[in-house]
């Protein structure tokens, strides 16, 4: 019996252990893979540093706070701007550009900067490495512009060899302008940040672009470099502006620097001098009461003119060409030695903005040079760039206006003959609103009608020929010969008429390009 009792205990114990087994080793293998992912991890898994992540501040005036419902386009398309560079702590992102810059088909990256301990902007250059699929900070320039909304950077193939060429201007605190070139080198198997061009002035200075060939487009041949042009005011003794210097500077292969290679002196007149220092008082306002008005592009190869209207009470920079117009909102100016620089911002498109560098020419006339958003490459020049004449509608009021604006003058003298004579070459005869015209390689007649335009005298030529030599109108003003100006006589009156080509607009005429006739009376024959 005492047999059979222990038999029976030992079962159950049996079977009490075997109900325990699976408990145990479902426990006994947890504790092994909780034992090994803690080993893995201490082993093999390294720890990751934390990422600085760049913030994106645009700076914003109290004068610039969009108003009520108006959507910040701009400032939103930057929010979203990423940097790839890893940024210390004290810096702040502002703005990023992408492009090939070392040459190795990957493109890098260049980010606009502010640091903490300076009120320069900064741009860092960031390299892209394919074999660690990242970024490293390689070098960093110091541009020496505080105020981001007058820096611009993009790059650029100015040298023609197809290597991008980082391209900076604006405007420093002083208001002198700069430019630099920063290339990507080898030397000596280093790899190096190197400045091939420094300009610098207090007025205008651009990149004048070439036509490149099929071939360069195409990669097979080099392109011709581009020339910088740098406009600077002559001082005299007592500080005024007597001349403007234009200085050309053109790349050298042998040198890599872009180096000078022609000067000029540009004089001004008196009257230039003293407009200048009317306008140029040191006030935003009185240069911009000079722009406001419409002004017209005086050279310009499309059929159409190009005008801009300024209208600073407004706060408005207008682009008009043909049947189109671009409103730009005036935000800011900056005067320099020779003109004013203008930022505006598209009415239509927040984030497009234009920069103009305004230099005074003459009386009614300034050079403009428009630069778009640089972050955009664009390969070809603007055409809105060039001389702008102002276009004034009211009357001449110099000494021999009265003269001028009377047709019948001009009649009178067109048909009292003899021939006329225009540039040694050809032979005018007009009889009662006909025309007649006689040359070596040209022959046309047809009708002529003259009228006035506002208070200028002008005259339209009717080939019945077809010929398209008199196809424009023309303004007419009367001159006097170099015969006649030699002698110590009495002149003939109006014994030359100037003939220059113009534009028909509703209340004047505006200059265009042409061949400007000059008609002298033909000498009778003894």
């Amino acid at each position: 019996m005492a047999s059979e009792q222990r038999t029976h205990a030992a079962g159950e114990t049996e079977r009490r252990r075997l109900q325990r087994s699976p408990i145990v080793i479902a426990f006994a293998a947890s504790a092994v893979l909780i034992a090994g992912f803690a080993v893995y991890r201490f082993f093999f898994v390294k720890a990751e540093a934390p990422t600085v992540r760049a913030r994106t501040i645009v700076p914003v005036s109290a004068a610039e706070q969009p108003v009520h419902g108006e959507a910040s386009t701009e400032r939103d398309a930057a929010a979203q701007t990423t940097s790839f560079i890893t940024l210390a702590p004290t810096e702040t992102m502002l703005s990023t550009l992408s492009f090939d810059f070392d040459g190795d088909m990957f493109d890098d990256q260049i980010v606009a900067v502010r640091k903490a301990d300076s009120q320069h902007i900064f741009l860092i250059v960031g390299l892209y490495v394919p074999e660690r699929h990242t970024y490293v900070r390689r070098a960093e320039i110091d541009t020496g512009i505080s105020r981001s909304r007058t820096l611009s950077y993009v790059g650029l193939d100015v040298v023609g060899d197809h290597s991008m060429t980082l391209v900076y201007q604006g405007i420093r605190d002083d208001a002198r302008s700069i430019m630099r070139f920063y290339r990507w080198t080898q030397h000596a198997g280093t790899a190096t940040l190197s400045l091939i061009g420094d300009f610098e002035s207090d007025g205008a200075l651009f990149i004048q672009r070439a036509d490149r060939s099929t071939s360069y487009e195409l990669l097979r041949d080099t392109g011709e470099s581009y020339a910088v042009w740098v406009y600077s005011s002559e001082p005299t003794d007592a500080g005024a502006s007597s001349a403007q210097i234009q200085t050309q500077y053109n790349w050298n292969a042998r040198t890599e620097r872009y180096e000078q290679t022609q000067q000029v002196r540009i004089g001004g007149s008196a009257l230039v001098q003293r407009e200048r220092a009317r306008i140029q008082d040191g006030t935003v306002e009185t240069f911009a009461a000079f722009l406001d008005g419409l002004w017209y592009k005086t050279v310009d190869e499309s059929s159409s003119l190009r005008h801009l209207y300024f209208d600073f009470a407004a706060h408005e920079i207008v682009f008009l060409y043909a049947d189109s117009q671009e409103v730009y909102r005036w935000e800011e100016s900056t005067l320099h030695r020779t003109g004013m620089y203008l930022t505006g911002t598209n009415a239509a498109i927040a984030n497009l903005r234009r920069r103009l560098d305004v230099t005074l020419v003459g009386v009614d006339t300034v050079r403009m040079r428009i630069i778009d958003d640089v972050r955009t490459l664009v390969r070809e020049p603007t055409l809105w760039d060039g001389e702008y004449r102002k276009l004034s509608l009211g009357a001449d009021f110099s000494s021999d206006a009265v003269e001028r604006a009377s047709v019948a003058a001009f009649d009178e003298a067109l048909n009292a003959g003899p021939a006329w004579i225009a540039q040694n070459a050809y032979q005018f005869t007009f009889t009662d609103g006909a025309y007649t015209l006689s040359a070596a390689d040209e022959d046309d007649s047809g009708l002529y009608r003259s009228f006035l335009i506002g208070s200028t005298p002008v005259i339209q030529f009717l080939s019945s020929t077809g010929r398209a030599f008199l196809s424009h109108a023309y303004r007419m003003e009367f001159g006097q010969s170099a015969t006649a100006a030699r002698s110590t006589t009495v002149a003939t009156p109006h014994d030359v008429i100037v003939l220059t080509p113009v534009y028909i607009q509703p209340n004047g005429v505006v200059d265009r390009e042409g061949i400007v006739l000059s008609l002298s009376r033909a000498v009778p024959s003894q």
